[in-house]
């Protein structure tokens, strides 16, 4: 209907223009009108300055802070501090692009969902089958977003515990002996909180709150990584 109207239309417009004469007949108006003059376009481009485009400043969202003190590695409900190892080593099966282990950039990190460390020594006789055990859920790890770190409480050097843990199957994760921990030497390998070692820590990343501390059953350590 729309366009049979607008076809209509246009045909009304086309119809010449028509008067009566006073005898009755029709007349045909003069429609025509003057020419308006024509005008040339002044081809001569203005000199106009132009405007510097501004500048493209990426919008990367809100920044990202760390919880501030008081920080510490003393009880479950303990703020964690901004623990980093600039020399630990990262292991060949991590699926994270993070170099070196770090709490501030795991707190940053959206895909981060657990952060475990994992404290062992070489002259214990039970960290290798609790090293095996954990090895063996790794695809859990992975799958859930959970990061270990791996100390070797009585390592000199990150080399030493990527040896010693990767000879019991780990290879994800990263590998410290805690002596270059941004927050002073061993500051968690010689926490009072682990009683012995094997011991576990699990962390809750988006408040670096100190959830877990354990030589207990892997169970329970994967009831408190996911159930948050």
């Amino acid at each position: 209907m729309a366009r049979w109207i607008l076809s209509v239309a246009i045909a009304l417009l086309v119809l010449p223009a028509v008067s009566c004469k006073s005898d009755g007949s029709d007349v045909e108006e003069d429609t025509a009108t003057d020419a308006l003059p024509e005008v040339t376009p002044d081809t001569e481009e203005e000199d106009v300055a132009a405007e510097p485009e501004p500048d493209l400043v990426e919008d990367t969202g809100p920044e990202c802070v760390y919880p501030p003190p008081p920080h510490g590695f003393l009880a479950l409900g303990d703020t964690v501090g901004p623990s980093m190892w600039p020399g630990s080593m990262k292991g060949a099966e991590e699926i994270s692009d993070l170099e070196h282990a770090d709490f501030e950039a795991f707190y940053c990190d959206p895909d981060v969902h657990s952060i475990v460390v994992f404290l062992a020594s070489t002259t214990c006789p039970y960290c290798p089958a609790r090293i095996v055990n954990t090895v063996g859920l790794q695809s859990h790890y992975d799958t859930y977003g959970a990061k270990f770190v791996w100390i070797l409480v009585d390592g000199t050097s990150a080399a030493d515990s990527l040896s010693y843990f990767g000879s019991h199957g780990a290879d994800f994760g990263w590998f410290t002996s805690d002596e270059d921990n941004a927050l002073g030497f061993k500051a968690i390998a010689s926490t009072t909180l682990a009683e012995g070692v094997p011991w576990i820590f699990v962390i809750e990343p988006d408040t670096m709150e100190l959830l877990y501390s354990n030589p207990g059953s892997l169970y329970s350590i994967t009831r408190d990584m996911y159930n948050d």
